[in-house]
């Protein structure tokens, strides 16, 4: 590590988990800059759909300090959100540690990362850090097609592809998944007129984005009450307003709520049972137009949209640098440390039920912690303090697992610092879905 000069840390990547590991780096004093290959910031935000909105709260996805203006409606959208972001950016002072337009080719852990990495630039320029946030996250190449028999002759789309209903061809449109950006896009076809199918394979319950004029997160209930009660409570509360999954036209859910996927939308559970959205099983073949489900059943079918997400990489670094399980890097501490190599870290490799960027600013000021606490010890700060932990590639937590994680090793880390850990009730202030709320809602 350096010496009698700021710590330098790079970054890659400048959407909300890039731009929020970048100040907090930088409140920490650190020579920190995040590398872009987008010609501007906030990421995915500047090539989502048309429709795409936050399915939390302004409230909650404001970013802490910055709250969004007061003229936004309750769910901002996606272009809305993007400028929130901008202006984050320039207010902060961030623009000029932020390289736009630049992508990291290749990353070198010299002597196993003990003594920082080497990265190589699009442009050939070569820099040297002390350590390395990757905040490219796990979005990042789509999932290829399922090998179906036969061939589809219609239009086909990722949703990465997809903008919005004029791209669509045909009266009928297949959208495969049942994620948040399948059901954007089912609602979609629905305003445009369209028949809508989704095929589903397994069983999900639709959660609504609010109950009353109150958002999901506003809805807590006190720690001490027992898991099996907050159960009862999201299951009634979900009964009363989208409903259990076979009425819906999906199979009854093995194990209940608890074991079975959750989305939020409240207009597909709507138009289900107006029949502008159907249900349909897996897709079994091909032929032509023509699309067979695995009960049986057939369609006549324009456009399939694929919204099958996507698959994780990091093609800059050299096979064998890291470790990887169950397609997912190898991390401990929630997903933000490395078990590989010392000063590797990530930032916006998870996803729990919450504000994505709320929970990627409190996981920075960990890192910044992290990458203070590894200066003062010999040896990787996963073998000194964290070697107790698993490795794991898990992507999805419990928001309140996930904070109880983030809240263990802020003491492990202050105590490496020798300093006071920070008090549960502070993070809960500054970041308000740390409070114990319902698992669901």
């Amino acid at each position: 590590m350096s010496t009698g000069t700021p710590i330098r840390v790079g970054i890659v990547g400048a959407g909300v988990s890039g731009i929020t590991a970048l100040r907090a780096l930088r409140r920490q004093g650190f020579a920190a800059t995040a590398f872009e290959r987008r010609p501007t910031f906030a990421g995915l935000w500047n090539s989502g759909y048309d429709s795409l909105h936050l399915f939390t709260s302004k409230t909650m996805a404001s970013l802490p300090d910055y709250p969004m203006p007061d003229d936004y409606p309750l769910f901002p959208s996606r272009d809305q959100f993007r400028r929130y972001i901008c202006d984050f950016v320039r207010d902060e002072g961030l623009s000029d540690h932020i390289r736009l337009k630049t992508e990291i080719t290749r990353m070198d852990a010299v002597d196993g990362g003990r003594n920082g990495w080497q990265v190589k630039l699009d442009s050939g320029e070569q820099q040297h850090f002390d350590a390395m946030v990757l905040a490219n996250g796990h979005l990042y190449r789509p999932a290829p097609r399922p090998d179906y028999p036969g061939d589809f002759a219609g239009l086909q789309l990722h949703t990465s592809e997809y903008r919005n209903a004029t791209q669509v061809q045909g009266d009928t449109v297949l959208v495969v998944g049942s994620g948040t950006s399948a059901t954007d896009v089912a609602t979609d076809g629905v305003a445009a007129n369209k028949t809508v199918l989704m095929s589903v394979r397994s069983p999900r319950y639709f959660i609504p984005t609010s109950v009353g004029s109150r958002t999901r997160m506003d809805i807590a209930i006190p720690r001490f009450v027992p898991r099996f009660v907050q159960n009862a409570l999201d299951y009634a509360l979900l009964t009363v307003t989208t409903g259990r999954p076979e009425p819906l036209g999906m199979p009854k859910p093995p194990g209940g709520m608890t074991k079975t996927k959750l989305t939020m939308s409240s207009l597909v559970p709507y138009w289900i049972q107006r029949g502008r959205i159907r249900i349909v099983p897996e897709i079994a073949s091909f032929a032509g137009t023509d699309v067979t489900f695995k009960d049986g059943s057939s369609a006549n079918v324009g456009t399939i949209v694929w919204a099958n997400g996507y698959e994780a990489e990091i093609p800059f670094l050299e096979d064998g640098t890291i470790s990887w399980i169950g397609g997912m890097p190898a991390r401990v501490v929630g997903g933000l440390l490395s078990p590989d190599a010392p000063n590797l870290y990530y930032n916006g490799w998870v996803s729990a039920i919450g504000s994505s960027s709320q929970l990627y600013s409190s996981s920075a000021d960990i890192i910044a912690k992290m990458i203070l606490a590894q200066e003062r010890i010999d040896g990787s700060l996963y073998e000194r303090v964290f070697s107790d932990q698993q490795p794991s590639g898990q992507l999805r937590f419990d928001l309140i697992e996930w904070r109880d994680i983030l809240v263990a090793a802020d003491r492990r880390l202050s105590a490496v610092l020798r300093v006071a850990p920070a008090r549960r009730r502070g993070l809960a202030e500054r970041y308000p879905w740390a409070r114990r709320r319902l698992s669901v809602f």
